[in-house]
């Protein structure tokens, strides 16, 4: 056992940093969401007692793992740590922190006050944990990295940095335990957009103004996708602390939406003259971000649903 060392098993079989599916089984590197969101994710790796380099075996005392976010925010008591069956307690098996840029540390103990090993060797360790997509990913990424190290020391050698002994430590960095490959470690959660336009005509090509529309998840009820604007024309999803708006077209861009994902667009003001539409349209955000909602609108009186003649035909017969 004293010559096999740490290891991360292969990504396709869920080893190392992965997003986890709905099914709470299926892994992978990459998926899609919308802003506020929450991105459940797993570092997973093989733990051993003791690691030889060198012809040197020095046994483990911790191991760390660190993960790096970019427009997300971890949420930090959705941290989960399993060895083997069994699930660890937290501020006794296990510690985490937080710096101030949201980098997360989760550091393990693996040696008892005694120095014995704590755990059977080589055995499976499993962090789970939650981040929530932020508005820094309405262009269309947002990632985080995690990386895995240990520290170890000389049992036969008081005198090591790290040893539990030594009356002056002075601990070393954790080691990685794959660093020819970071990437391999590195997770990818990807937010898409559509155009919206206000128009009478089929095609697009005559835009009105003076519409304003609501975003929801469902062509019923459901619920309200809600969205800030940042500049003239340009919307994106709201952060849960942000006061949504109502969106105004003429022609506009929503961005920070889940991608390959239907979305109804239902309007509460018509242009003026115009008919306005009683049933939500919808768009399906595809991950080219190139889908547009033609909205049409005739003029004239209700319409009943998109693309019909509207009433005007009945009241001028009821006229006559």
């Amino acid at each position: 056992k004293n010559t096999t060392n740490p290891t991360i098993p292969d990504p396709n079989d869920g080893g190392g940093k992965k997003i986890v599916a709905a099914d709470g089984k299926t892994t992978s590197s990459t998926t899609t969401a919308k802003i506020g969101d929450r991105v459940p994710f797993q570092f997973k790796f093989n733990a051993t007692n003791f690691v030889t380099a060198a012809g040197v075996t020095k046994q483990i005392k911790s191991y760390t793992i660190t993960d790096t976010p970019t427009a997300l925010t971890i949420n930090q008591d959705s941290v989960v740590v399993k060895v083997g069956t069994k699930t660890l307690v937290k501020n006794q098996d296990y510690t985490v922190s937080f710096d101030n840029t949201g980098k997360m540390t989760v550091v393990l103990t693996w040696i008892n006050r005694d120095k014995s090993t704590i755990y059977n060797s080589p055995i499976e360790v499993n962090v789970t944990y939650s981040a929530v997509v932020t508005k820094d990913a309405k262009e269309g990424e947002a990632t985080n990295k995690a990386t895995l190290g240990y520290n170890s020391f000389d049992p036969t050698n008081p005198q090591d940095p790290n040893h539990p002994d030594n009356p002056n430590p002075n601990p070393t960095d954790p080691t990685p335990v794959n660093p020819q490959n970071p990437d391999d470690n590195k997770t990818t959660v990807t937010t898409h957009r559509f155009t919206l336009n206000k128009t009478s005509k089929a095609d697009g090509t005559d835009t009105l103004t003076g519409a304003e529309f609501h975003l929801y998840d469902a062509k019923e009820n459901g619920n309200e996708i809600k969205v800030v604007e940042e500049s003239e024309g340009v919307y994106r999803v709201a952060e849960a602390t942000e006061t949504g708006v109502v969106i105004k077209a003429g022609k506009v861009v929503i961005k920070g939406l889940k991608g390959t994902t239907t979305y109804y667009l239902e309007e509460t003001k018509a242009p003026d003259g115009y008919n306005i539409l009683t049933e939500r349209q919808a768009i399906e955000v595809t991950s080219d971000n190139t889908a547009e909602a033609n909205v049409v609108n005739k003029k004239g009186g209700l319409l009943p649903s998109t693309g019909s003649i509207g009433t005007t035909m009945f009241y001028l017969s009821g006229a006559v």
